[in-house]
């Protein structure tokens, strides 16, 4: 499945672009304080909680997840450069808000949807007797694709380009995202089930959609538990990237063009483990590989 192998690299690509850099770039290139970096970042922060469910709503509902991973990488890139348009102060901050919340809005959901696609063409291969098809293996991309910016960015910065390349370089990442989504796996949308309590008025069986089922299911006390541990990880995750930048440069006294570059080192250490997911499955299982993790 080289397209899907491709899209993971393609969306790590554009958060290689973005994150390591991000928070940076609006302090130095559009003179944003810190208070209004942090309403930023938190404003695309909360687009986690709200877009991945109305997404994969509409791709169990009405709309190919193809199609819809093709309008997000259209509507992040262009959002992205929207603020490459944006001048330093003034109503700086208000238009970097809208197109970073909006970029972020449509961003955020293309790795759960992605994911989406590759377990659904997965069962199909199953089905159809094709050879597995391993997930760890297909992801492993997503991690090639965040480091491959840094030195492409490295030598442009290095070279006198503005900050804002990094930016540029998303919009182009989004770009091939977008024209890549359409050579995916037709994989949906997918039918409702139907696995009511009971019959309809008519006598017919009442359909649902699998998302209504995940809903019901994270009541459940155990998913709950799962659900608040994703939460205290995911907030690490975003602490690191709200302040790596900052702490590079103005603490540590690093330039900013070696920014990629320092984070590639945390995500390469993580191929070997990419890579033997399945041994690491066989030998302790979901709960404890997850714990120990």
């Amino acid at each position: 499945m080289p397209a899907l192998s491709f899209q993971y690299f393609i969306v790590f690509a554009v958060f290689g672009c973005i994150g390591p850099f991000f928070a940076e770039v609006l302090r130095e290139d559009y003179g944003l304080t810190e208070v209004q970096i942090g309403y930023i970042l938190g404003i695309g922060s909360f687009a986690v909680v709200i877009s991945p469910v109305l997404i994969t709503l509409l791709a169990d509902a009405a709309v190919k997840p193809r199609w819809l991973m093709m309008a997000m990488y259209l509507i992040g890139g262009a959002m992205l450069g929207g603020m490459l348009g944006v001048e330093s102060g003034g109503t700086a901050f208000w238009l970097v808000l809208v197109f970073y919340c909006i970029y972020a809005l449509s961003m955020v959901p293309t790795v759960p949807l992605q994911d989406g696609m590759t377990f659904a063409a997965q069962t199909k291969r199953a089905k159809e007797g094709q050879p597995e098809l391993h997930y760890h293996r297909i992801r492993l991309w997503g991690t090639i694709g965040f480091m491959a910016p840094g030195a492409v960015l490295f030598i442009l910065l290095n070279a006198g380009a503005s900050n804002r390349v990094t930016i540029a370089g998303g919009v182009l990442c989004c770009l091939l995202g977008a024209i890549n989504a359409f050579f995916l796996p037709d994989v949906g949308p997918r039918t409702p089930v139907t696995q009511p309590p009971g019959p309809t008025k008519d006598g017919q069986p009442r359909p649902r959609f699998p998302t209504a089922a995940a809903a019901r299911a994270m009541m459940e006390p155990h998913v709950l538990v799962f659900a608040l541990a994703i939460f205290l990880a995911q907030m690490a995750v975003t602490s690191y990237y709200a302040f790596y930048p900052r702490y590079l440069v103005q603490e540590a006294g690093i330039e900013l063009k070696w920014a990629a570059l320092i984070a590639a080192i945390g995500v390469t250490i993580e191929i070997p483990f990419m890579l033997g997911v399945g041994w690491l499955l066989r030998s302790w299982g979901w709960k404890k590989l997850m714990v120990i993790g």
